[in-house]
C-alpha cells in the first residue's frame, strides 16, 4: 500500500475507509489507528484484529 491511498479497514464490529500511512515505528503486519480518527467509530472498541484492504 502507499502513502495517501484509500483502504477498506473491517473489524468485527463494522468497516471504515481511510486514508494509509506508511510510518517506519510501526511494526510489520500491524496497523495503528488514532481513536480520534474521523471515521474510526465506525470499527468499534480500539483494539483488536482487523483486515486491511487497497481499494
Amino acid at each position: 500500500m502507499r502513502a495517501g491511498a484509500q483502504v477498506r479497514v473491517r473489524a468485527p464490529a463494522g468497516a471504515a475507509e481511510l486514508p494509509a500511512a506508511v510510518d517506519p515505528q510501526v511494526p510489520a503486519r500491524t496497523v495503528w489507528i488514532p481513536a480520534a480518527l474521523d471515521g474510526r467509530a465506525a470499527l468499534g472498541p480500539p483494539f483488536g484484529a482487523v483486515t486491511v484492504e487497497a481499494l
